[in-house]
Order: structure tokens, then sequence, then C-alpha cells
């Protein structure tokens, strides 16, 4: 976890982590596990929909999220579980589940992903935009 470094170093480590991006294997085999009496996998193409924050693990065979397990202790209510310290592998309500860890606007997956954006790039934070915006004023 991130809250093992020290603090003066974990946004090094998290944007060490956002330049590598996700790990999103392509053209792995993915196993088959069965599941609901039926034999599931991972999809691939799930990485067009959630693939900003999707990381697969091929070691484990499941899915976590990037973003939350960047900023898992970064605030109270914070994600954890499924798609930060176990990983989440039940194929057959994938999309459902992944549905509801994005959650509203307000989710805590949705606060972390804004923290990425935010470390990937600090320029356009919004202290930035209103120092920029208040020195335009000025002129």
């Amino acid at each position: 976890m991130i809250s093992e470094y020290r603090p003066n170093l974990q946004d090094k480590v998290r944007s060490h982590y956002l330049i590598n991006g996700p790990i999103q294997p392509r053209n792995h085999k993915f196993p088959q596990s069965l599941i609901g009496g039926r034999l599931r996998l991972f999809n691939p193409s799930w990485y067009g929909k959630y693939g900003i924050w999707m990381e697969y693990s091929i070691k484990k065979d499941v899915v976590f999220c990037l973003c939350c397990y960047l900023f898992a202790n970064a605030r109270e209510n914070n994600p954890s579980g499924d798609f930060v310290r176990e990983g989440y592998s039940t194929w057959n309500k994938a999309i459902e589940r992944f549905n509801r860890h994005v959650g509203d606007h307000n989710s805590a997956h949705n606060k972390a992903l804004r923290d990425c954006e935010t470390l990937r790039k600090p320029r356009q934070s919004i202290e930035v935009a209103f120092d920029r915006h208040s020195d335009e004023t000025r002129r």
C-alpha cells in the first residue's frame, strides 16, 4: 500500500504508477473459471470502458482499481476490499460490479480518480486555475 511509504515520498510513488499506467494485458490467454454453472473469464474489451483505472493481474486472475489503490488511505471512507486489496474476479457479474464500484460523481472511486488527474496534471489543479483566473482579472 502507498501508506507504507514515507509521507514525503507517497506522491512520487503515485506519480510513478500513473506514468506507467494500469497493467492491461490484451493478448493473454485469460483462464476460465466455473461461475454460476458456466465457464467465465476476464474480457479485455472491458478496458475500453473502464481502462483509465482497471488493472488486471495475470498472477491472480483478478481486476484492481489503480486509482483507488493509489489513494486508498488519502481520505476517510476510502475504498478497499475487492478492487484494492483482494482484487475482483466474479466475471458473471462484472459489469454490474464495475459500475457499482465507480458509483456516482462523489463516490470514493471518483474522488480517487480526480486525485489521479490532479497529480498527473498539477498545473491544472483548482488552485492553479483559480490563481490564473485571478491574474487575468487583475490585468
